[in-house]
């Protein structure tokens, strides 16, 4: 075993793979940095809601004290410096170092502010963190340039494929860990041979108030254009890992190379979800070695010179240090339930990548869907509320607030929701933010596809003024009936039940107890419990009280 281990990561050559790592992998993290330059958090650090704060990764070794703003703007330039440096071979190993501190800290910054962190940044991070070590500088570098310039010796000629290697078999187990995660929902190949696709691509764009793109409508227009691409989306989230074992098939590695560059494009043509910075590392699957040498007609093993191999010492830190970067990469990745926001080792995460169903049993039939969501209304935005609304829903930190049931926290980001729109808009009298529990209709398939927004009840309203209204509180078991709080101020005139979607609430019967109400709650895998009653003026106000969930709330 140990000598297969030496055999994959130690072998004679690679100069010009670690080469084209080095330059793919400084592309990247560019990509990444030019990514983050209009970024709130980037530009005005010094305005961060710090009361909603939650470290992760790198900055958890300050506990629950966030970095100053001068850090994160000092830190970002470094980041760009150290970058560049990395690109162009000059002090390679010290310009890593310097890139994955400095960009760990930005983006961890960005992210901690956040209910739980996107998934873009994370693959251009995870690959600056493998090429530590690296001596890509030694082609296409400066670094090389001057080591040849003094005449001092090569270095060892196994110094230099476990990098290209490495970053291909985390690039193939993201996209792996996707595919896992798709069929593990489904226990087969559900999650494509189904209307899934045709219902992830409404919540991705209707939902959340986006432009679809020219390819999501084509795809939407037929069952089976949307049901093999799903297909080919599983075949191609599946094929880069099996690059990692064809390091002596060039070509078809190569191939499997394209199969990871197109399932970038395709998330990015089907869900608009661009992420140039995936790009430029799909030139790790690409033999740059045996290119070179076929291109100057030479045998491969004359365009490697190298001295001694590596020391032992050195080759044991190396593999100390790739065994331990997959060992935790794979818990983290294929862990189920997810305990990467958890753990918040960030850029370590899941990526389950749409992975949730979202359609009906059985599969094989086209029938109505229906999910659970969050849906904002702005008050005194006029004429302009859905361009607003729309603002919101497309917030990565403000979509998933529907998820929180602490009336607390709920507060606090509607109050900086609120914040957010009046300063974005402040020539519109915008005086409350309302977030709604909403049930989303899909019609089924052949009707066209379109979401149907059902409003349910007021999860939560903030005025201008600090005004709070709420309901939410926590169902209390109590011989074989619940125990529901009753706000302050607010009388109760009809309860009712909606599960798992369906259009018609059920009406509950409550005993009334002082300041709280004693009912049974139906059964169902999303059960929401709404109290109506009215405002001051007369007019309708349902609130949501409590949600029993027996699976995620989508």
């Amino acid at each position: 075993m140990r000598r297969v281990w030496q055999r994959y990561w130690f072998p004679t050559g690679g100069r010009w793979n670690a080469g084209a790592a080095r330059i793919a992998v400084a592309t990247s993290v560019v990509f990444m940095l030019a990514r983050l330059r209009d970024h709130a958090l980037i530009t005005a650090p010094e305005h961060a809601r710090l009361e909603t704060y939650d470290p992760a990764g790198i900055l958890m070794l300050l506990g629950d004290t966030a970095p100053p703003p001068a850090v994160i703007s000092i830190g970002y330039l470094l980041a760009w410096i150290a970058a560049l440096a990395l690109l162009a071979g000059v002090w390679t190993r010290i310009a890593a170092a310097v890139a994955l501190a400095s960009s760990l800290v930005v983006v961890s910054f960005t992210v901690s502010f956040t209910p739980e962190w996107p998934h873009d940044l994370n693959l251009p991070l995870l690959a600056l963190l493998a090429v530590q070590g690296t001596r890509g500088g030694d082609v296409l570098g400066v670094d090389g340039w001057l080591r040849r310039r003094r005449g001092l010796p090569p270095p060892p000629a196994d110094a230099y494929e476990w990098t290209p290697r490495l970053i291909q078999v985390i690039c193939g187990l993201v996209f792996l860990a996707a595919f896992a995660f798709k069929i593990g929902h489904g226990r087969g190949l559900a999650w494509a041979l189904s209307d899934n696709l045709r219902h992830q691509i409404l919540s991705q764009f209707d939902l959340n108030r986006l432009p679809r793109t020219a390819l999501a409508d084509w795809l939407l227009e037929s069952v089976w254009r949307y049901r093999i691409v799903a297909v080919l989306n599983l075949c191609n989230q599946l094929l880069p890992i099996f690059a990692c074992a064809l390091v002596h098939r060039p070509r078809l590695r190569a191939v499997l190379g394209v199969a990871f560059l197109l399932e970038v494009l395709g998330i990015g043509l089907v869900m608009g979800l661009w992420n140039p910075q995936w790009m430029p590392l799909a030139a790790v699957f690409f033999d740059w070695d045996r290119l070179g040498a076929w291109v100057r007609r030479r045998p491969l093993a004359a365009v490697e010179p190298g001295s001694a191999p590596l020391a032992p010492r050195p080759r044991r830190a190396i593999s100390v240090f790739v065994a331990v970067f997959l060992a935790y990469d794979l818990l983290v990745s294929f862990a189920y339930p997810r305990i990467d926001q958890r753990l918040r080792t960030y850029p370590f995460s899941t990526y389950p990548m749409f992975a949730v169903i979202r359609a009906r049993k059985p599969f094989d039939q086209h029938l109505d869907y229906a999910f659970i969501h969050g849906r904002f209304h702005v008050v005194g935005a006029g004429a302009r509320a859905d361009e607003v609304e729309a603002w919101l829903h497309g917030t990565y930190a403000y979509r998933k607030l529907y998820r929180i049931d602490d009336p607390v926290r709920l507060r606090e980001r509607l109050t900086l929701a609120l914040d957010d729109v009046r300063r974005r808009y402040p020539e519109l009298p915008i005086t409350a933010v309302q977030l709604w529990a909403c049930i989303y209709h899909v019609p089924a398939y052949p009707a066209p596809a379109r979401l149907e927004p059902h409003d349910i009840g007021i999860m939560g309203e903030i005025t201008r003024d600090g005004g709070w209204t709420t309901a939410l509180t926590r169902a209390v078991t109590e011989s074989g009936r619940h125990a529901l709080a009753l706000p302050r101020g607010v009388t109760a005139t009809t309860i009712t039940a909606t599960i798992d979607g369906e259009p018609t609430p059920h009406q509950l019967s409550y005993e009334r107890q002082a300041d709280r109400m004693l009912l049974s709650i139906p059964d169902g895998n999303v059960v929401l419990v709404v109290l109506h009653t009215t405002r001051a003026d007369g007019s309708p106000l349902p609130l949501l009280l409590t949600r029993r969930t027996r699976k995620a709330w989508w």
